[in-house]
């Protein structure tokens, strides 16, 4: 979801703000981009799944009774808003793996590509 998150944010950037394809920008203006890019899909991924994270780390917490929660219980007792509190530590780690990892897909190379360009100069 990451992925797809970046590059949807990636093409709307260069198709409705920008109004030119990738390569009429040199490589800084690329990775200024991709890192506005890379940001707002971390922060999308982590209001998506983070809920679900809570979820699973409360499924498998170590029980008093050894009796584990039903998914049911856990929602009942927490609620869905504290499902999705906390939500910043998770958010970071999104954002670092989405705009700051290479990456081996093709249209995800853009940042690769500028920050080899940055180290060369």
């Amino acid at each position: 979801m990451k992925f797809w998150a970046f590059e949807a944010t990636v093409n709307y950037i260069y198709g409705s703000i920008l109004g030119k394809p990738k390569d009429a920008y040199n490589k800084g203006q690329q990775l200024m981009v991709s890192a506005a890019a890379g940001y707002w899909a971390g922060i999308f991924c982590a209001a998506v799944s983070h809920p679900a994270d809570n979820l699973v780390s409360k499924l498998n917490a170590p029980t008093k009774d050894g009796i584990k929660p039903t998914v049911g219980a856990i929602v009942k007792e927490v609620g869905y808003v504290g499902l999705a509190t906390n939500v910043r530590p998770h958010q970071r780690h999104h954002v670092l793996t989405v705009a700051g990892s290479p990456r081996p897909h093709r249209h995800d190379r853009h940042l690769e590509y500028a920050l080899r360009s940055l180290a060369l100069s």
